[in-house]
């Protein structure tokens, strides 16, 4: 089965193409190869030129503070485009994958949200991932996978930020009043492979899904303990201290959810059960703490 991927050196990107996927062909597209910025006739012949059977969006505009300057480029990023390549798909025969987030949800339901919940973004970047979710529902055959709190031990993230910090500051400063899940993009990558087998194997996967790590819900100042943590048991000492603030005290641009945490229920039926996102930090920091001493 041929994958065509799209923002193949990014987070999710760089975990799908080391993932050992049998019986698929990935055909990996950075940015220079497909532009999600490009007008919608680039992207389709790009598509058209691969001739697979499955579209694969791992490349978005993930920048949710910067989307309220930048609202145009996000737009083009996560709805054209997606439209763009829903009408390639459907010219191919194929099924296109299209990854969302948790922040297209409020965060004000009380409970973790399920997948037929009402939306309700309160910023540009959850207004602009909900526009490529309703775009990609333009292929007849299409799958949008939500997620949150995206992490790995490449490119940039909250995860690799606070193991940054946490060797060089005494005592860190973390919001403690927004909460979901955090999610390996390893995680990510191995349920959107199995969804992939099932679709290989003839079954008709459902359009809107849940993946997230497994456990509790977290704050971003529990996410940041963990890590702080990890890197104590790392390199030794006392973790440092992760003192909690409020999203008003941290003054983020753009608003985000309180809790926003998805329910995965539907996930697990399908034999998705990711790790505790908990032991999946630890692993992720082992990575980060193996790779300065490869450096060093």
């Amino acid at each position: 089965m041929r994958v065509l991927l799209t923002g193949s050196t990014g987070q999710l990107g760089t975990a799908l193409r080391a993932a050992d996927a049998p019986g698929l062909t990935l055909l990996p597209h950075d940015r220079a190869a497909l532009d999600l910025t490009a007008d919608d006739a680039q992207i389709e012949d790009v598509v058209r030129a691969a001739t697979p059977d499955v579209v694969l969006t791992a490349a978005a505009y993930t920048a949710g503070d910067r989307a309220d300057a930048a609202p145009a480029l996000a737009a083009r990023v996560t709805g054209p485009a997606a439209a763009a390549r829903a009408r390639a798909a459907n010219e191919a025969g194929a099924l296109l994958v299209q990854v969302s987030t948790d922040y297209v949800f409020d965060g004000r339901l009380g409970r973790p949200y399920r997948e037929e919940d009402p939306t309700s973004p309160l910023g540009v970047y959850g207004a602009s991932k909900l526009a490529g979710e309703h775009a990609a529902r333009e292929a007849a055959r299409c799958a949008v996978v939500r997620t949150s709190w995206v992490y790995s031990a490449t490119g940039k993230n909250f995860l690799k930020t606070m193991w940054r910090l946490a060797g060089t500051h005494p005592r860190l400063r973390v919001v403690d009043d927004q909460h979901a899940r955090p999610t390996s993009a390893d995680q990510l990558a191995q349920a959107l492979l199995s969804l992939l087998g099932r679709h290989a194997a003839g079954e008709t996967l459902p359009r809107l899904l849940h993946v997230t790590g497994g456990g509790d819900e977290a704050s971003w100042r529990g996410f940041a303990a963990e890590v702080t943590a990890a890197r104590a048991n790392t390199y030794g000492g006392e973790a440092v201290p992760v003192d909690a603030i409020t999203t008003e005290e941290f003054g983020a641009p753009a608003p985000r959810p309180a809790r926003s945490t998805l329910d995965t229920a539907a996930a697990a039926s399908l034999g998705i059960t990711p790790s505790d996102w908990r032991a999946e930090v630890q692993r992720t920091c082992a990575a980060l703490a193996a790779a300065e001493e490869r450096e060093a």
